[in-house]
């Protein structure tokens, strides 16, 4: 069983920073975003932030090789993220169930990842049906702490008309 802090909000909310603070301490191991694991590990030259890549990777490369075949081999993977990725406005079982394996699978690489951890994160943040990923491994989590991230209207305003992460990476607004 799982002990499991679920961090939810919007991006930029401060997430990814509560993650790393929390995941800092050895009881607690970080497992990221990992509704976007499919979309991250979909791409083979992917590494991990240890620099190897997660095919090759001791924490990751199992929970990389799951997703793989729960998208029924690698030319699946797209279309499992997009399903990981909207599995909210689905709320279909077979989605509810593809989703679920996939999230037990990284919880669990990321908690064996960590000898001593007893408690994992999943930073997923998104706001759009948040409260009910948690719920979804009600049979699987033992305690769950679901943190909140919440963000001045102003600044919801102000990232919106900044774009996205990948467009402002890219120089886009």
């Amino acid at each position: 069983m799982l002990n499991l802090i679920y961090i939810a909000g919007y991006g930029r909310s401060g997430s990814t920073v509560l993650d790393r603070l929390l995941s800092a301490h050895p009881r607690v191991a970080g497992a990221g975003e990992l509704f976007r694991s499919a979309e991250i590990f979909a791409d083979p030259d992917a590494q991990c932030s240890c620099g190897i890549p997660f095919a090759d990777c001791r924490v990751w490369s199992r929970h990389r090789a799951d997703l793989i075949r729960l998208a029924g081999g690698a030319a699946g993977m797209p279309t499992l993220s997009r399903h990981l990725r909207t599995f909210e406005r689905r709320g279909r079982e077979k989605v509810d169930a593809v989703w679920r394996a996939a999230t037990l699978s990284g919880l669990m690489a990321a908690r064996e990842g960590k000898p001593g951890a007893d408690w994992v994160i999943d930073s997923s943040k998104t706001a759009r049906g948040a409260a009910r990923r948690p719920i979804l491994l009600s049979g699987e989590v033992a305690r769950l702490r679901m943190i909140w991230l919440t963000r001045d209207a102003r600044s919801v305003l102000a990232a919106a008309g900044r774009g996205t992460n990948r467009g402002i990476e890219a120089g886009r607004r």
